[in-house]
């Protein structure tokens, strides 16, 4: 009777879990057991990173669904846990001397490269808005495909939004895209529009 929504991030968020509990724990008979399954996570992400025709932005995940909206975009959201979740599978790998961490060390490497040549492109495209002291800013998105206007709008755009890919290690977080996202939440247009009284679906300040 009940189903969750499956999400594109979470391969990434469980492969992050899994590879983060072996590095911290050091437990020889976990590491041994989930290995494989470490792997074959890894491989799923390098194997839809070389989908093509697929509409989007090739070289990251195609479109999917990525928030509980249904939408199929190809969101911060998803490549920034599979990134995530595949640096730190990366480092699980480097430490038991696995034979495929290098090959994988260089996915994660063409991933991130793929993705900041992706993001600058669509920003190229992306409507700009000034501040309070006429500073130009650009409006940087939540996805990269398949986004509709409602996916910056929405309360996702804060917490599945562009910031995510500082955490992920996507993005630095000096990066002037970043501090313009900041900027946009601590006084962006919105805030003349905000109410501290109303409902959740308002457009996120900070």
């Amino acid at each position: 009777a009940y189903k969750s929504i499956d999400w594109l991030s979470d391969n990434g968020a469980i492969l992050y879990t899994l590879s983060m509990h072996g590095l911290l724990s050091g437990d020889r008979d976990y590491i041994l057991r989930f290995t494989d399954a470490i792997v074959k996570s890894c491989d799923w992400i390098k194997t839809h990173r070389t989908m093509k025709g697929h509409g989007g932005y090739e070289g990251i995940l195609p479109a999917a669904v990525a928030t509980d909206m249904g939408t199929r975009i190809q969101a911060v959201w998803s490549d920034g846990w599979n990134y995530k979740g595949l640096s730190a599978a990366v480092r699980l790998l480097k430490k038991i001397k696995h034979p495929r961490a290098a090959e994988l060390e260089c996915e994660a490497h063409d991933y991130r490269i793929a993705y900041l040549r992706a993001l600058r492109d669509k920003c190229r495209t992306m409507p700009t808005w000034k501040d309070a002291r006429g500073r130009k800013h650009t409006l940087v998105p939540t996805a990269l495909s398949g986004d509709r206007r409602l996916e910056t709008r929405h309360a996702f755009y804060l917490d599945t939004g562009p910031l995510f890919l500082v955490f992920a290690g996507l993005v630095e977080a000096d990066d002037p895209l970043m501090h313009g996202v900041l900027d946009w939440f601590r006084e962006g247009p919105q805030w003349k529009f905000y109410r501290r009284d109303t409902h959740c679906w308002q457009v996120p300040v900070l």
